[in-house]
């Protein structure tokens, strides 16, 4: 990371480069300020706010501090990404925190024209970021006012949460691995290469990452990547609408009479596994089904709450992961371009999106 730069400074508080000393603050100004929505989240960062970041690419984070307290940050991660099924830069924002006291001061646009500048800086053009439904505290952001960049909906996506399975049936097929060999990667590409915005580059060799896949002698029907990033940052219901908090209180009671891992209440972090990627053959859904209900019951042995994925709602696979009870979380993605490529756009907006939820 950077050392300490004073990007801007005025005589209440000054803008500058987060640096690995900022932890404890960073990870204080996060618990301090959840995310609103229809569900409302605390994405705790424990123990490094920064591991998280590392995972997803090359990042920066610039910080607003007044005396010494930092109350605002903002992130910014370059990662590569197909659209068009070319590879190319996809600048993520992410971590978009003011501290209540000080919102409506001009504090998020200053850290918003920052980002900016240290954007066009590195001469980024597509700018990608994702909202929770019902977080409408950040839309004037996406407007284009005051010089910063407008940003356009480009997908909704449903985040589903999948319960874990106590009994499955016996798959003499379906086998659990903690490596993949160069080829069964390439599959996982190969799926990512039909997406517009679906990872490039794949990160192997990660301890808490499990691969479980569908194989009929040689011949892999289908994989799924399950990932726990547990040990990156923890998600916290702190509210809900009424609804959602008696179905809590259901599961709460659900789990006591099945045995399952005790289903924590408003407050306490819920334990997540993500499916972070995945391939089937065409015309062998049927075993990616199969995979499902192998990693729900994974969920279950490791005293986990919910498996989860995010899918684009024109997701022709969203019909096979909804066919699973869950619970659904509703997230918008809204995609920006600095040097006004509005075919570039188009064409993005018009495909269908691949987001990686473990990383948000």
């Amino acid at each position: 990371m950077d050392k300490v730069v004073n990007v801007d400074s005025s005589d209440r508080y000054r803008i500058r480069l987060a640096t690995a000393d900022d932890n404890i603050q960073l990870l204080e100004l996060t618990s301090r300020n959840p995310m609103k929505g229809n569900i409302s989240l605390r994405i705790d960062r424990n123990p490094d706010f920064f591991s998280l970041l590392h995972l997803r690419g090359n990042f920066e984070t610039i910080v607003c501090e007044e005396k010494g307290k930092i109350i605002g940050c903002l992130s910014v991660s370059k990662t590569d990404h197909f659209v068009n099924s070319d590879k190319i830069p996809i600048w993520y924002l992410s971590d978009f925190k003011v501290d209540r006291e000080y919102r409506n001061t001009g504090i998020g646009h200053d850290l918003a024209r920052h980002c900016l500048q240290l954007l066009e800086s590195r001469n980024a053009d597509l700018l990608f970021c994702t909202t929770a439904k019902g977080n409408d505290r950040v839309l004037g952001f996406f407007k284009g006012r005051g010089g910063l960049p407008l940003f356009q909906k480009a997908a909704a996506f449903k985040v589903l949460q999948m319960l874990p399975l106590i009994f499955k049936r016996k798959h003499k097929n379906a086998l659990i691995t903690s490596h993949l060999s160069e080829e069964e990667e390439e599959l996982l590409i190969k799926t990512f290469n039909k997406y517009q915005l679906g990872k490039a580059t794949w990160i192997s060799g990660l301890d808490n990452r499990i691969y479980i896949k569908y194989q009929d002698g040689k011949d892999v029907m289908a994989l799924i990547s399950v990932i726990d990033t547990s040990t990156l940052k923890q998600n916290v219901v702190i509210d809900a609408s009424r609804g959602m908090k008696f179905l809590i209180k259901s599961l709460s009671k659900l789990y006591d009479i099945t045995g399952v891992f005790p289903f924590p209440g408003l407050g306490s972090p819920i334990k997540i596994c993500y499916i972070d990627g995945f391939y089937v053959r065409e015309g062998m859904e049927e075993c990616l089904r199969v995979l499902i209900q192998e990693a729900r019951h994974y969920l279950y042995q490791q005293n986990l709450h919910f498996l989860t994925i995010g899918l684009d709602l024109k997701d022709p696979y969203l019909s096979l992961f909804n066919r699973t009870f869950h619970l659904n979380f509703d997230s918008t993605g809204y995609i920006s371009s600095l040097k006004n490529n509005r075919q570039l756009l188009s064409s993005i907006v018009e495909g269908i999106l691949y987001e990686d939820f473990s990383l948000v």
